[in-house]
């Protein structure tokens, strides 16, 4: 009985329900398992409230029962933490995916200030430096936002 109060886990309880089902077997043993019987009824609420522990007939029962609710509890712990590191996972995700269109943001605003920059500077602007930008990043177009006044031609911006 300490052990079943006192049991850490629910498969610690199932254990001890199992031994006793094994210790208590014998039919000169009726009256103690019929005494473990009425301890479970009136103890089992404060062990698992969800247990019908009144409807329990014999110790195998309470076995069966403790069984199936252990499947329970497992199925439920799994789905509860799969929710939960699916959750984390969105929040990961968004919070990673809010970060990077911040950057290409930056990165596009920048590309957008130096075109504008050097179209005021130089005039048209050739394509294949318009392809240039278009692969650069953020720090080097800073670089370069830097150096359109610095420079007498659109080419030397870039050397």
């Amino acid at each position: 009985m300490f052990a079943l109060e006192n049991g850490a886990t629910s498969r610690d309880m199932l254990r001890v329900i199992a031994r006793l089902v094994d210790w208590l077997k014998d039919p000169e043993q009726q009256y103690l398992q019929q005494g473990v019987l009425e301890w479970l009824r009136r103890r089992g609420p404060s062990l698992d409230s969800q247990v019908p522990w009144q409807a329990v007939h014999n110790l195998r029962e309470a076995h069966s029962m403790l069984e199936d609710r252990v499947r329970e509890w497992k199925a439920q712990f799994w789905r509860e933490g799969l929710e939960a590191g699916m959750k984390k996972g969105r929040k990961q995700g968004l919070q990673k995916g809010r970060q990077e269109g911040r950057q290409e943001g930056s990165t596009t605003e920048a590309r957008n200030i130096l075109l504008r920059q050097l179209r005021r500077r130089f005039g048209e602007v050739p394509t294949e430096i318009e392809i240039r930008l278009n692969s650069a990043s953020r720090e080097q177009l800073e670089d370069w936002i830097d150096r359109v006044y610095e420079v007498e031609t659109v080419e030397a911006v870039f050397d």
